[in-house]
This record gives structure tokens, sequence and C-alpha cells, in this order.
């Protein structure tokens, strides 16, 4: 029974931990999202293909290295767990715990992606990375009972939990080039064609529970359903196009994962587990009190696979300064993607041609308020990118998320 119970648990919040919706670049983090119109070259195989097609001052570029990883909730800080983390809590501690908890419940996504290979030469590229998301969400109801128990209320119901998880890899092939020219200025068009395979597919969204105080004892019952597959192959594209309505001023569009799916076929399973326990107490709580009953079977395959992500920005160029200006929004509220909008703007400067720094900002979407800072070191062909983002504050400290990124390229 509690190896079940353990593995309720970890498909509505373990399945939080694993690979992004796409990949954790510096650039991408350190301008908080705002880095669709500043991606060109190697950067434009995971933004916009489109801006393979635009002129380049390399003719070949290969990412080395790329990593980045990331942990986010929607409640909860850092700063709260250092302070409440193995303290005795009072009544004020327990209220202000709870208050930052949304009504819909605590949500855990994290992150974490790397690029096997990554190569431009010229308006192609080619690259293999491993993508993925997901997220979990526990009952706001069940955190109040946890803390304070069930001595102001008898009966409890919990609704709000669930988690879905995707991760898989992928080897795509992208071209941009242009396509006409709009008052002067030149319309690039991109797309990338992706073989992808499909690695583990989580969900769990049917989690309940019911438990009521009797005079002798606790009595409820609870429940959790969830589906997984162990692998599947799939196909993905996404597209973008580009203007560059003059020299220094360039407006991108793009859809990542506008078609995105994954027929999963091998181990498809969907695992019911039931649990009833009645007049429950401390004293007889390992007692044959507890009834359990687990459940599973095997389906047909299916395809799933990652909502679409549309972003539209635009990038301004003065001197050494790149100005950007962004606004998202996944099709989904699927994993770790939300359906709220988001806009971000940012600044890169660079100092003597070598050293680039980078400040962004953004509000809205899953985090809701995010900054982001990073620096490179771009010496001749070598070029060394880092980039972090913190959610909802100024500080790391004092944030409810943080992603970190780092990538090293080399170009000819």
């Amino acid at each position: 029974m509690r190896a079940s119970i353990r593995h309720s648990i970890m498909m509505v919040l373990g399945t939080a931990l694993a690979a992004p919706v796409h990949a954790q670049t510096p650039l991408l983090l350190s301008t908080a999202g705002a880095s669709l119109a500043l991606s060109h070259g190697i950067e434009a195989l995971s933004a916009n293909p489109a801006h393979l097609g635009m002129p380049q001052t390399t003719w070949v570029q290969m990412r080395v290295v790329g990593v980045g990883a990331g942990v986010h909730t929607n409640g909860l800080g850092f700063d709260d767990y250092r302070k409440y983390n193995g303290a005795t809590l009072n009544d004020d501690d327990k209220s202000d715990i709870l208050s930052q908890v949304p009504d819909a419940g605590l949500s855990l996504w994290s992150e974490g992606s790397a690029t096997a290979l990554s190569l431009r030469a010229g308006s192609w590229g080619l690259a293999a990375s491993g993508l993925g998301s997901a997220r979990g969400n526990l009952d706001r109801e069940a955190i109040d009972l946890i803390l304070h128990g069930n001595a102001d209320q008898p009966e409890w119901i919990f609704e709000n939990s669930e988690g879905d998880g995707l991760a898989s890899w992928q080897v795509a092939l992208s071209h941009g080039r242009q396509l006409f020219t709009l008052n002067g200025g030149p319309v690039f068009a991109g797309l990338s064609a992706a073989y992808v395979r499909g690695l583990y597919l989580a969900s769990a969204d049917q989690v309940r529970a019911d438990i009521a105080t009797q005079t002798t004892g606790l009595t409820g019952d609870a429940s959790a359903e969830w589906i997984t597959a162990t692998g599947g192959t799939g196909l993905g594209v996404d597209a973008g196009l580009a203007w560059q309505a003059r020299p220094n001023l360039l407006f991108s569009f793009s859809a990542a994962h506008l078609y995105h799916t994954i027929n999963w076929d091998s181990e498809v399973e969907r695992t019911r587990y039931e649990l009833t326990f009645n007049d429950v107490t401390v004293d007889n709580f390992e007692d044959s009190l507890w009834s359990s009953e687990e459940f599973t079977e095997s389906l047909e395959s299916f395809s799933d696979g990652l909502p679409a992500h549309l972003r539209l920005g635009a990038g301004l160029t003065s001197g050494s300064t790149r100005y950007a200006l962004e606004g998202s929004v996944w099709t989904r509220d699927r994993f770790a993607a939300s359906t709220k909008p988001q806009l971000s703007a940012a600044l890169e400067h660079t100092l003597g041609q070598s050293l680039p720094l980078r400040i962004g900002a953004s509000i809205g979407g899953r985090s809701e308020f995010a900054i982001g800072c990073g620096a490179g070191l771009h010496f001749g062909g070598f070029m060394w990118d880092i980039g972090i983002r913190i959610d909802r504050a100024l500080w790391i400290g004092n944030g409810s998320g943080l992603s970190a990124a780092t990538a090293i390229d080399l170009a000819i």
C-alpha cells in the first residue's frame, strides 16, 4: 500500500521534474523570454528558422555545449523554504504559508535541457536536442489540512491535484530564405522539420480524496488514475517569418511545435489506485483498517504531443545596443505551458565587441513576473554565454523560481 501511495504522489508532483518544452538557452533566459528578434545565427535553430535566411557574418557555426536547468513554483519561494524548513510553526506562520498558495493549488514545474549537437551552415541548420515539459499541482485544501489539522473542518474533499509530463529527443533540419520585399525591406520565411522520439509520457488527472472526522477516528477514501507510456515516434514542425523593415529594425514571428505529435506505442498502460479507510486513529494506524486495490491495464497506442508556442517580437539596433520587445502565448494549458500571455522586454549592450551584457523582464505567463540577466565572452570564432532567470523577485534568494543556462559556440 505504501509503495502505491508513493507512486500516486510521484505522479502528481514528480512529473514536474523533466525537460522543458523548448531549449533553455542563455539568450532566452537572460532576456526573460524576449530573445526572438535577437536570435541570429545558430540561435535561430531554437527560436525562428526564418532568421537562417538573413545575411550571416559567419558561414559555419557549431554549438559544442548547451545546457540549462530550472525549478519553479507558483507560490512559496526560496526565502520561505529557508525560514520555515525545520522550524516549529505557530498560527501566524501557518496562515502566512497558506496565504501564498493560490486557490487552484500549489504548482511545481522544473526544466532541464541539453543540446547534443547544433550545426549551422549558411541558411541550413541541423540540431539534436532533448525536449519535454512537465508540471504537478497539489490541492490547496490538502495543504490546509496538513498545516491546521481537521479541528475546524470535519470533512475534506481534495480534487485539484494533477500532473502531466512528457520527455523526448529530436533531430531537426531547418532552413530559411528570403521570399519577397515589403516596403523596401526583405521578408524571410523558415521551416524546421524534426524526427521526434518519445521517451516517457505520464498524465494523472483523476486524483481525488474524501476524508471525514468521526468520533471513532478518520474515515474516507482516495483514488488516483494515471496513464503512462515509455516510447513512441513522431514528427514536429516549427515555422517562422521575419521582416527586416529597416536595416536596424526587425519584426519576427515564430510558431514552435506548430505540429508536434508522438504515436505512443510502447508499454502504454492505465493504472488506477483506490484506498479506503475506516475509524483510523493514531493507535490503530498500522492495523487492518486500510483497504487498497491497484488495477493496471494495457491500452492501445495513441497520439499526443506538445502545444504550439506562438511568439511575436521586434528588435531595434542602435550602435552597440540591441533592444527587444516580445509577446508570446501557448495554445494549450498543458505540461509546463500556459495559455496566459506573456510580455517581455530586454536590452543587450556589447562592450568592446567582445562582452555582451543582457538584462530583461517579463510579466504574465505561468511565472507572472520574472527578470533575467546574463553575459558572454566573444573572441573571434569562440563564444561562451551564460544566463539566468528569476521568478517573482529581483534577487535569487527571494524568488519562487530559478533557471540557468550556458552555451559554447564555435564559428568560422
